[in-house]
């Protein structure tokens, strides 16, 4: 790889003042990346990196620094839908680092974006708390947001940005009634279970629409109803402060919800809801009343029903579903990126200690005997 001159660039940063020390190189990138026929950059060195994600995400990026002596890359594609003048427009966009590298930064404009990753991971520490991005996770940052990113190498990220106000007026559309507070997602969505998935294959098919010549998105018309399907079926699936007025809309849609994942016809209405709620939302921090008051039934209610049709409480039944994700995580674990602690945290376990008696009891083994054995049976 030709390498050219190295310099010393110093970045003025909103959190911390830093000097970063970056390599020019004229070598390109090999792999696809999705909206490569709209507005593309692919900037070199820090500088560079930092005015391109400012550009695409509006992005204010304190840190950005790459892992090794190999000079910093990235591609960054993005395309703006105008489709209605109520929101603006969204903003799709793509990036891709060339090897690993960590991130700081905030959202600039009042405004969700919504996170996913095409293919590898990335470690996110948002105001204190952990979440980790992976293909079939969405995380939903703001600006009131301070993030922190481990990007693993070859991420490649897509990001969904919208305006607060667009989100808001479309959901006064749909429920008839003012949001009088501000709109509140939960931090992750899981995209590989219940109606998520076809929010997922709407927001894939936009990548592939726009990397697709002559495609009916670029009418202008057709781009406001994509662009319009988009938040709306991102405010159905994904939870949010307003979710009761959103379940209210439309009584055979909530039936449909409370039997998708198959529950046996005796299971009172009630109980597959708190059933789903707990397979589509695993890691929440749940309490026994939120999640009646999810479900829409009394507590005490809810703790008979589930005992006599699942012969535990709601409480142990959520241990149990986050200990057997948690088991089917080590199961499938890399060599070199699982971390134990952090999976804790991810299934929702706030003591580490009590993570793995609960997991002993279950499983008989201990976690780390787990992971070894999986480790093993991979080399």
């Amino acid at each position: 790889m030709m390498i050219g001159k190295k310099f010393k660039t110093y970045v003025p940063f909103c959190w911390t003042c830093s000097t970063e020390e970056v390599a020019v190189s004229n070598d390109e990138h090999v792999d696809p990346l999705p909206l490569g026929s709209r507005e593309s950059r692919r900037p070199m060195g820090v500088d560079n990196i930092r005015k391109a994600l400012f550009r695409a995400l509006q992005w204010d990026v304190s840190v950005l620094r790459g892992r090794g002596s190999a000079a910093l890359k990235a591609q960054v594609n993005w395309h703006h839908l105008r489709g209605t003048a109520q929101s603006q427009g969204l903003v799709v966009s793509c990036v891709e680092f060339s090897r690993a590298a960590k991130l700081k930064f905030q959202v600039v404009n009042d405004e969700y974006a919504v996170l996913t990753s095409l293919s590898g991971t990335a470690d996110l520490f948002i105001g204190g708390e952990y979440v980790y991005l992976e293909l079939g996770r969405a995380v939903v940052i703001t600006q009131a947001d301070r993030v922190s990113m481990e990007l693993g190498k070859r991420l490649q990220l897509s990001v969904l940005r919208a305006t607060r106000v667009a989100f808001e007026e479309m959901l006064a559309d749909l429920t008839g009634e003012p949001v009088l507070e501000p709109l509140r997602f939960e931090r992750v969505l899981n995209l590989g279970q219940g109606h998520a998935q076809s929010w997922w294959r709407m927001w894939e098919l936009l990548h592939r629409e726009l990397d697709t010549p002559g495609t009916l998105i670029n009418i202008p018309r057709r781009e406001q109803q994509y662009e319009a399907a988009l938040l709306e079926m991102l405010l159905s699936v994904h939870a949010h402060n307003y979710d009761r007025r959103m379940t209210q809309l439309d009584d055979g849609a909530g039936q449909y919800l409370d039997t998708a994942y198959g529950w046996p016809p005796d299971y009172p209405r009630y109980l597959r809801r708190a059933l789903n709620i707990i397979r589509d939302h695993p890691t929440w921090d749940y309490t026994s009343k939120s999640l009646a008051a999810h479900a829409g039934i009394g507590e005490r209610m809810l703790e008979k029903s589930f005992r006599e049709h699942l012969g535990a409480s709601p409480m142990a039944h959520l241990r149990n579903v986050r200990l057997d994700l948690a088991r089917e995580r080590l199961l499938q674990a890399s060599h070199d990126i699982v971390s134990i602690r952090n999976l804790t945290a991810q299934m929702g376990f706030h003591n580490y200690g009590n993570f793995t008696k609960r997991y002993q009891e279950r499983f008989g083994e201990r976690p780390s005997e787990t992971l070894c054995r999986a480790r093993s049976s991979r080399r």
